[in-house]
């Protein structure tokens, strides 16, 4: 038990470490990661579909259960875990702009560690068996960190007045938010139910330089923006599952899942350094116009309802539906400057294994998935920003030591995001994650 221990504070070790390297690449590097002008609005572009088992069916996060995945989403969802799992999974992204709003066709390329979650049951099941008795009660916990939101843009700009005369600018910003989220879920006989605390953290930079190219006195501006953010989150969730009857015995039971999520509006905390400076071309003088440390306001993270439906025929067959709300409208407080709309989420998925009972067939006990999305962005330009996508996935079954079964999920996607004819960008993605599985932790060994 003190090395599974052990074990467990490594990868939370481990798990900070390579987000603090990323955040400090984030920070330090003047080159943002990505190219994307829609992300210098609100938080930046938020992530979605990052889940390495449900990324292949739409990215379903609200109903869907699995006893050697995790979901970070909806902590009831651990109330039917069987074995302790470890998730972790990375991305590539590359996508084109073009429309009206461009100037020419550019790429977009990005990609990072997407997901990283522990859950382990608190009562293992294996001693149930030994036992030779079940527990009204299943209790399972897990701890994860997950990206919720990426900047990354570079936008050069000019334009004139008649007072100044032609202004010649460069715009860049680059960083991102996280979540790390410690979620606990609960099964009574059908009910599953759990509550998920987490702290929201992140930083952004942004650099303005700009330069009057009609007037030789007036030589350039500097415009420099540090935020950070800090907050306590939580959400609820609940599920309630209905066994679907059959007149003979099967090895495929068939069930419904009915699954929902919910969470308030969650305070941050904001705090801004600014700083402005400008210098003249005559004398060569820099002068700080303006210098700001820590800030503070407040902004809040929006309120969200999340509800979906599950099929299951049990080793056989997953679909999937859900609907998720997010009430963005009335998230951020009033400085900011910026108008945000509700969101809406719709997605569509399934699973399908052929035989996973095959001992000679491998290809009979891959997870085939496949799946759909449409959803709203929150932020607002000439028209609110929509993404479509869909989705294939593939879920490759490894054997590891005491024939334990874990997992290498693969995904693609492919889609548009953006407004139509005024600034859209087609993207494809893939995400490969490792679910790796072990059902020895909190085993009771008995001795004659």
């Amino acid at each position: 038990m003190h090395i599974k221990l052990a074990n467990f504070i490594f990868c939370l070790i481990m798990l900070f470490l390579s987000f603090n390297v990323n955040g400090q690449n984030a920070s330090d590097n003047n080159t943002p990661k990505l190219n994307s002008p829609y992300s210098k609005i609100g938080l930046g572009d938020i992530y979605s579909d990052y889940n390495p088992y449900t990324a292949g069916m739409g990215g379903l996060s609200v109903g869907m259960f699995d006893e050697a995945h995790t979901n970070i989403e909806n902590p009831a969802s651990l109330g039917t875990l069987t074995n302790t799992v470890f998730d972790v999974s990375i991305y590539g992204r590359i996508g084109e702009f073009s429309g009206n709003a461009a100037a020419q066709k550019f790429d977009n390329l990005g990609g990072n560690i997407s997901y990283m979650n522990l859950a382990f049951p608190l009562f293992n099941t294996l001693n149930e068996v030994l036992d030779q008795k079940e527990k009204p009660l299943r209790w399972g916990m897990s701890i994860g960190l997950v990206p919720y939101s990426i900047q990354g843009f570079n936008i050069a700009s000019s334009f004139t007045r008649d007072d100044t005369g032609t202004i010649q600018g460069e715009r860049n910003g680059r960083g991102g938010t996280y979540k790390l989220v410690w979620n606990n879920g609960f099964k009574y006989k059908k009910f599953n139910f759990g509550l998920g605390l987490g702290y929201f953290f992140g930083k952004k930079i942004e650099e303005g330089f700009y330069q009057n190219v009609d007037d030789d006195f007036f030589s350039d501006v500097y415009i420099e923006n540090n935020r950070s953010y800090g907050g306590v989150t939580w959400r609820l969730g609940a599920s309630y599952k209905i066994d679907i009857p059959s007149k003979k015995e099967t090895k495929h039971p068939q069930s419904l899942m009915l699954s929902t999520y919910f969470n308030g509006r969650n305070k941050l905390t904001i705090k801004d350094d600014n700083l402005l400076m400008s210098s003249h071309f005559i004398n060569q003088l820099r002068d700080t116009t303006l210098n700001q440390i820590e800030v503070k306001s407040t902004e809040y993270l929006p309120q969200t309802f999340g509800f979906g439906v599950t099929y299951e025929m049990l080793n056989k067959l997953k679909i999937g539906v859900e609907y998720i709300n997010t009430q963005w409208s009335n998230a951020n407080s009033g400085r900011s400057e910026e108008a945000f709309k509700d969101t809406n989420r719709f997605a569509l998925g399934m699973e399908y294994i052929p035989n996973i009972y095959s001992f000679n067939n491998y290809f009979s006990k891959i997870h085939y998935r496949i799946g759909f999305y449409n959803e709203t962005d929150p932020r607002v330009t000439v028209d609110q920003l929509k993404t479509t996508a869909v989705t294939v996935g593939f879920g490759f079954p490894i054997i590891l030591a005491r024939q334990q079964m874990s997992f290498v999920n693969l995904s693609f996607a492919y889609g548009k995001s953006g407004i139509a004819n005024e600034l859209e960008e087609n993207f494809f993605k893939t995400t490969l994650g490792f679910s790796l599985n072990d059902n020895t932790w909190f085993f009771k060994r008995k001795f004659d």
